[in-house]
């Protein structure tokens, strides 16, 4: 089930954001000032009282971006990311946003099928975004309608 994230659930998320993420995870700060701003919707996806999914969803304005998605390997493939992204597009759209952005990897297949499948279109590449290993960002925006 998704909910909220809380301060609780650092734990499990920052073990998470390490081993999936590298030297490029975000530390404990970036999580606080998630949980503490008004403009950042952090969730996550609990199973069994576990956290094994998370996001973080940030609004500005008539623009939101994807900040975060990570699901635990062991629960990949059954739907958990899309009900995260479902939720993230049904909140902005909630909050009036008209377009939601986000940042991939461009050898993340799973994830780059995930966002096409929901409607996102690539928008650009940023040449060697990512490094630990250097790697292309393919820039990503939906944009929302009402009804």
């Amino acid at each position: 089930m998704i909910f909220e994230m809380r301060a609780s659930d650092l734990s499990e998320i920052l073990d998470m954001e390490r081993q999936y993420f590298g030297r490029m995870a975000w530390n404990p700060s970036d999580f606080t000032s998630a949980l503490d701003n008004a403009y950042d919707l952090p969730l996550v996806f609990r199973e069994e009282g576990r956290t094994i999914a998370y996001s973080v969803l940030r609004i500005l304005g008539p623009e939101a971006e994807i900040e975060n998605l990570c699901v635990l390997e062991s629960a990949r493939r059954r739907g958990i990311g899309a009900m995260l992204l479902d939720q993230m597009l049904a909140l902005s759209l909630e909050r009036g946003v008209s377009s939601v952005y986000l940042e991939v990897r461009e050898g993340n297949l799973p994830a780059r099928k995930l966002y096409e499948g929901r409607g996102f279109l690539r928008e650009r590449v940023r040449r060697d975004y990512y490094r630990y290993p250097s790697e292309d960002g393919i820039v990503m925006r939906k944009e929302l309608k009402k009804g």
